[in-house]
């Protein structure tokens, strides 16, 4: 088997074969390897696409000429091994077109394709303008002898269909795992006994065509393949167990069987990054360290199968999830702790019950439509909690943020848009004014999770604007707070400046900013202020926000800023990006990442990874009484 020529016949039933029920299943998937089968002449689908455009009266695209290395073609030979974008073609699947990009949304909300209001889905891509253009898709090697493939194939990292068919390949190199945009790869009729563990990262295979060849099985890391629709297996002496599932409960339940039983690789862990403090000045008195923790933890109502089926589906399930999230918080031992999409229900019957043993206080806010809910729908509302260690710091005050509400109130800003896009959305944030227990010492946490799509940057954009205004107040009526009363023997709590309107008071911003690193929400709260023609807010209206421009005073200043941010905090199949701002504990090491599809996963439970930071307060500068405190990030070990 294997050699090309003209059309090649079916090869002889085994007595297995013959045994399977031609169940709706089964009969599609000879009908597929038929379909296949016939394939055999060299570059089959390439001349098939080429034919199609002749009779279609339109202008056969230029082609790049394949021919087969072991016995090089004549010049005159018309050899066409390339399928381009758009072009028409009578075999099935044989041409990919590229996707369109996703609507910018510039000046309409319409949308069929996403859920605004469901955060389960990852944000829209940012810009498509900087990807090269590719003009064809489709490659086609089939029916030319191949023994092996060149390493330079798996540098066309855009294709999206790969013919390697009727050649005679005993192997599929391992470099396959560089074609992550295959939907098609069809190897049928080779000398293959293997696959490649690595094939189970192209998570967009639909069709992944085998028939024979000389598999006896296939890799569990299969079950990464969780969009394939066809797995041909035709004409292989493969486990009779495999034709059975596939043919009474098809190609899906197969890969969910594979991806439930593989043992995933575990992750070497995240090493801290050590950033030299910049305290300046000498300083007699206290200093205080604090780590801080911040973390999505993917809602139980946001993971549903359907948005995570490259997840095991024991490793998806809320139980094992809040589990391994404990775990996570635990060994972490943070003083603070900033969580994001945690519900009522889990905060009140796991979490906080779960922390509290362990010496933590703390709150919980859900979103604001909860309030207009039942108690039974209420508590299935996320929001957000912080927890902070008792023997570390006593709470003076809390207080929410709902956005939507800030909103109806502003009359300066009751545009359309303002009604249409940003009321709608009902994301909130927490601020919790803490006092450290030793010192009386000040600190500020804000806990917030900001509107996710993409599409809706501006608001973004309007959200953390009125969310910086609000906190702005909230630190200023916490500078005229009274200090805490001095205990003999120990040094006099600090105080604070009424004139700096609470600057002097360290302010730690934990952010599920769901943004990028050049979006405007970041320039707005590491620069200070962003213009009122900021391209984020795209045509819309905002008041003043969009004929001024957004400005706070607050001095924020990312953790990481010293080394440069994260290169991914949120990894999803669609989407791996930085998209919070604090942390100094390293990247989830990228050889690993290429090797999995998305979180969540075994070690993983949640889709984004949690942030850390250690902060040290500078105490006050003998020579300067009334300079000002502030905080650095530093290495923990």
């Amino acid at each position: 088997m294997g050699f090309g020529g003209g059309q090649q016949a079916s090869p002889p039933r085994t007595q297995a074969e013959a045994n399977v029920p031609l169940t709706p299943h089964w009969q599609q998937q000879l009908l597929r390897a038929e379909t296949s089968r016939v394939a055999s002449a060299p570059h089959h689908r390439a001349r098939s696409a080429a034919m199609a455009s002749r009779m279609t009266n339109k202008p056969a695209p230029s082609a790049v000429a394949i021919t087969d290395p072991n016995r090089p073609a004549s010049a005159g030979t018309p050899v066409n091994g390339v399928h381009r974008r758009n072009a028409p073609s009578t075999a099935s699947n044989t041409v990919s077109s590229a996707s369109s990009p996703p609507p910018d949304s510039g000046g309409s909300t319409k949308d069929s394709s996403a859920d605004p209001m469901n955060p389960a889905q990852p944000p829209a891509p940012a810009s498509k303008d900087d990807e090269p253009y590719e003009p064809w898709t489709g490659l086609d090697l089939g029916g030319i002898r191949l023994k092996t493939l060149s390493s330079s194939l798996f540098s066309f990292t855009h294709i999206t269909s790969l013919y390697i068919n009727h050649n005679n390949l005993k192997q599929i190199p391992a470099a396959i795992c560089n074609l992550k945009q295959l939907t098609l790869l069809d190897a049928t009729s080779n000398e293959l006994t293997s696959l490649p563990p690595e094939i189970g990262v192209l998570s967009k295979l639909k069709e992944l065509l085998l028939f024979d060849n000389n598999l006896t099985s296939l890799p569990t890391e299969i079950g990464g393949l969780y969009q394939l629709e066809v797995l041909g297996i035709d004409g292989n002496p493969i486990d009779e167990s495999v034709r059975k599932t596939i043919a009474e409960q098809g190609t899906a339940a197969l890969i969910a069987h594979y991806r439930d039983v593989h043992q995933s690789e575990t992750p070497p862990e995240r090493t801290w990054i050590e950033i030299e403090p910049d305290i300046s000045s000498p300083s007699s008195a206290k200093t205080e360290s604090f780590t801080v923790l911040s973390y999505n933890i993917l809602c139980p109502s946001f993971a549903p199968p359907s948005s995570y089926a490259y997840t095991p589906s024991w490793a998806l399930d809320w139980s094992y999830r809040r589990e391994t999230l404990l775990e996570e918080l635990v060994n972490a031992s943070a003083d603070v702790v900033c969580l994001q999409e945690i519900d009522s229900e889990q905060y009140s019957d796991w979490f906080y019950p779960k922390l509290k043993e362990r010496g933590y206080d703390g709150i919980h806010y859900p979103r604001t439509r909860a309030r207009t809910m039942s108690a039974d729908d209420a508590k299935l509302v996320d929001g957000c909690a912080t927890f902070w260690k008792r023997d570390k710091f006593k709470l003076i005050e809390t207080q929410v943020i709902e956005f939507n509400q800030i909103a109806l109130h502003k009359t300066d800003m009751r545009t359309e848009d303002m009604f249409n896009r940003v009321m709608s959305r009902d994301n909130i944030a927490t601020i919790a004014l803490l006092e450290f227990a030793l010192t009386g010492a000040r600190l500020v946490v804000a806990n917030s999770h900001i509107y996710w799509d993409h599409r809706y940057r501006d608001v973004k954009l309007v959200q953390i604007g009125m969310m910086m205004e609000k906190l702005e107040e909230i630190v200023e009526g916490f500078g005229h707070f009274p200090a805490k009363p001095p205990v003999e023997g120990e040094p006099a709590p600090p105080t604070y400046d009424r004139r700096e309107k609470g600057r002097d008071i360290p302010l730690v911003l934990c952010v599920d900013l769901n943004s990028l690193q050049k979006s405007g929400v970041y320039e707005y709260l590491s620069e200070g202020e962003i213009p009122p023609n900021h391209e984020d807010f795209m045509t819309h209206t905002y008041g003043p926000y969009t004929t001024k421009g957004l400005k706070h005073h607050l001095g924020l200043r990312s953790s990481c800023a010293s080394f440069g941010e994260m290169k991914m905090t949120n990894y999803t199949p669609t989407f791996d990006e930085a998209i919070e701002v604090t942390s100094v504990l390293g990247d989830v090491d990228r050889k690993y990442l290429s090797r999995v599809i998305g979180f969540p996963n075994a070690y993983f439970p949640s889709d984004h990874i949690p942030v850390f930071s250690q902060f040290r307060v500078k105490g006050q500068a003998d020579a300067a009484p009334s300079a000002q405190p502030s905080y650095n990030s530093y290495n923990h070990r």
